[in-house]
């Protein structure tokens, strides 16, 4: 191996948690594909904690060498298998998910030990944990749902929701949605009462970004008939529900909403 590469792995190795600077001024483009090649193929904690800080502080530059790696995804997911998930991983895992690629590789053994880290982790590597677990729910909802451990993935779930904006609160309101589609009694009602809150509020803040979510998440909600039946927020429900001009697909909910809340 390149002796350049050696001493570059060493001196990445020394770096703090916020190593910005000191990447850029020590690292090349002509070193990328070498380096990346190197902690790609030697996947262990350190390197994986030095491959996740490069993704983190230069990700326009380290990002394309990243995925043309075609041997990343199987070791990355291996390493999970052997090790308990680090924060590491599951930050690499999260920012570069491709659902194409992980979705052959990610097992009910992979799932469980994805979902038993939930509990007791520190926010980030929560944050990280769920954003996966989103993803990965797209194809595999039902085998992460039957997991025993499976209600914290539900509660940090919510908990993210109420603090997510953009695409993540759009990815995770989806998430919400199917689940209670799928499966109504999975939620506690206390929980159903924030998702509600969540789509009242942001209805009346016109977040127009996620207003179909918002609509199909408030349709989930109205078929659970235990929720249903407390008529939670109903006098503000009506009073928020807005239809962009010439959306026929909300209007068509909007009208079901209103025939189920006006009984």
């Amino acid at each position: 191996m390149d002796l350049h590469i050696v001493d570059l792995i060493e001196s990445l190795n020394n770096f703090d948690e916020n190593p910005s600077a000191r990447l850029s001024n020590s690292i090349i483009i002509s070193d990328y594909p070498g380096l990346i090649s190197y902690l790609i193929q030697n996947l262990s904690g350190i390197n994986i904690k030095i491959l996740r800080q490069l993704l983190e502080y230069i990700p326009e530059q380290i990002l394309e060498e990243i995925l043309i790696n075609e041997t990343l995804p199987s070791k990355l997911i291996e390493h999970i298998k052997t090790q308990p998930p680090d924060y590491d991983s599951i930050k690499i895992l999260s920012d570069i998910y491709d659902e194409s690629i992980y979705e052959q590789l990610v097992d009910s053994e992979v799932l469980s030990k994805l979902v038993y880290s939930i509990q007791g982790a520190g926010p980030k590597m929560c944050e990280n944990l769920v954003k996966v677990l989103v993803f990965i729910s797209k194809h595999k909802m039902q085998e992460i749902l039957s997991i025993p451990n499976s209600r914290n993935f539900g509660e940090i779930l919510i908990y993210r929701l109420n603090r997510a904006q953009g695409i993540e609160k759009k990815l995770m309101l989806k998430t919400v949605t199917d689940i209670i589609f799928s499966f109504p009694d999975y939620f506690y009602i206390n929980d159903l009462k924030v998702v509600c809150d969540i789509v009242v509020d942001s209805l009346s803040n016109q977040e127009e970004e996620i207003l179909t979510e918002n609509y199909e998440a408030l349709t989930a909600l109205m078929d659970v008939k235990d929720f249903f039946d407390l008529k939670y927020r109903f006098s503000e429900i009506y009073e928020v529900l807005q239809v962009p001009e010439g959306n026929s697909y909300i209007l068509k909910i909007q009208d079901r909403i209103y025939s189920m809340i006006s009984n």
